[in-house]
């Protein structure tokens, strides 16, 4: 539902389309298909961003791809920040995600370190010694470990 609204209002903005892409944010798990893609974003806003016989503007974040990543240093708690190049090359990147509550660190959807890292970088948000530590586990969003890590990462 967001994705047209963003892309009209860029439109509005005065971005050119050709410099609109649609990047999939899948973290460690398997990239989408193009069928898949087209049902999710619908047909016509995927046939309008990867047209038949054109370059494709919709394209999947690859976890293992050392071209499309880039390294950005640690956090202030030691992670390792490696990220897709498009967080750096970028003029303007939109992040969209579904938000639902998450027994770490509140709400999903809280920010790019778990769309678009390398396998690298994800664990040292989704690693054991951060996920499954107790102070990870608790009641208090605010002062869960997970999310000091992904707060750190962002920063």
């Amino acid at each position: 539902m967001i994705i047209p609204i963003l892309i009209e209002e860029l439109l509005k903005a005065g971005v050119r389309e050709e410099n609109i892409y649609l990047l999939s944010g899948s973290g460690n798990h398997r990239k989408w298909t193009a069928p898949q893609l087209r049902a999710y974003l619908s047909p016509a806003i995927y046939d309008r961003f990867a047209p038949a016989g054109s370059a494709s503007r919709v394209l999947n974040h690859d976890c293992h791809d050392p071209e499309n990543l880039v390294y950005m240093g640690t956090s202030s708690l030691g992670d390792y920040v490696e990220y897709n190049r498009a967080l750096e090359d970028s003029e303007l990147f939109i992040y969209t995600g579904t938000v639902v509550v998450s027994n770490w660190g509140g709400m999903t959807g809280t920010g790019v370190i778990i769309g678009f890292p390398s396998t690298r970088s994800m664990t040292s948000t989704n690693g054991f010694p951060v996920v499954g530590h107790p102070d990870s586990c608790h009641a208090n969003q605010h002062t869960m470990m997970y999310r000091s890590h992904k707060e750190a990462i962002m920063a």
